[in-house]
């Protein structure tokens, strides 16, 4: 990672850190404490959605890992899945938890058999693919509960400028990979290289087995739908920490509030965590709905609660998966 990166992802951690401790100065401690404390019993279920999601998206990934003779079971896609979202909690970019979930992925399958990086790597691509067309079909849902709750508006016609700019990074993602993946695979390429994953992390051919996937119309479908369910679970969780602070919010409400603060994280993709941005949207939707600033860094402290859960043991898998490789390959 250049320099220059790693001091705006170091600057995004800090702004973002010290944006969520001036959100919560603004709000009242007190207050927030008393919402979080309140809101506290819903945690179980934020963690058993999220168990949910993540078996969503690993359905997806299997759906788009096209070409392999013996893909990886679904759990195993279920555990790449949960160590990508553990990855992501460090300090980096996305594609820090997407290229090492990719990378073990290259290296997995059955009776110790790995896929190779090109079937890996082509499926990982089309399966964040598949993810961001997913989720502009999620913002363009949350956008039209939004219309038909307010019309038009200043905060609807700010949220359709939110909505066009994830719609375009999808179609741009597609076009991008029609078009050819050449300067992505070289980029990969030295990235592997650098950091010491071998000639097994090579990515030569990805193109041609991106575009077998892209024809697998029925692989296609089954990997959108699997993370359109995965976003929508997402409502779940607004909905169960609002009936615990005792707020009876409606499920498409939770939804549209879900839709919409997903999209905002999105566009925040250089912000480790969307730290800060996460509190700061969920703020401003709540206020939509009446429902006190309190609430909402209540339900995002619980989320972000939810991700340390989920991401310690996650990170931990990660570090033991790889010294036994590297064990492995030391005793060859």
């Amino acid at each position: 990672m250049s320099g220059t990166a790693r001091f705006i992802l170091f600057g995004g951690f800090l702004l973002g850190g010290a944006a969520i401790v001036g959100l919560i100065a603004w709000t009242g401690a007190r207050e927030v404490a008393t919402a979080l404390a309140r809101g506290g019993s819903a945690l179980p279920w934020l963690i058993l959605v999220h168990g949910g999601q993540i078996l969503a998206c690993a359905v997806a990934w299997r759906a788009a890992t096209t070409g392999a003779e013996s893909a990886p079971s679904l759990l195993r896609f279920a555990r790449l899945r949960w160590i990508r979202e553990a990855v992501e909690l460090l300090p980096v970019m996305q594609i820090g938890g997407i290229v090492a979930a990719g990378r073990m992925l290259a290296l997995s399958g059955r009776k110790g058999a790995g896929l190779g990086a090109t079937v890996a790597a082509a499926s990982t691509i089309v399966d964040v693919t598949a993810e961001v067309v997913a989720q502009a079909v999620f913002t363009l849902l949350g956008l039209a509960l939004l219309v038909g709750r307010l019309g038009d508006t200043p905060v609807t016609n700010a949220a359709a400028v939110g909505a066009v700019l994830v719609i375009a990074a999808s179609i741009a993602f597609v076009v991008a990979q029609r078009r050819g993946l050449k300067p992505l695979e070289r980029m990969f390429d030295a990235l592997a290289q650098r950091i010491g994953w071998g000639d097994e992390a090579r990515l030569g051919g990805t193109q041609e087995a991106v575009r077998r996937a892209h024809a697998d119309i029925g692989a296609m479908v089954v990997a959108v739908a699997g993370h359109f369910v995965a976003w929508s679970l997402g409502m779940f969780e607004v909905w169960a920490v609002a009936q615990a602070l005792g707020f009876d919010l409606a499920l498409l409400d939770a939804l549209l509030i879900e839709s919409l603060l997903q999209a905002v994280k999105s566009c925040a993709f250089l912000v480790p965590g969307a730290l800060g941005v996460q509190e700061g949207a969920l703020v401003a939707l709540f206020a939509l709905f009446g429902l006190p600033a309190d609430a909402a860094l209540a339900l995002s402290l619980l989320k972000r609660a939810r991700d340390v859960i989920y991401g310690v043991p996650g990170l931990i898998a990660w570090q033991l998966d790889e010294g036994r490789r590297l064990l492995a390959r030391g005793r060859t």
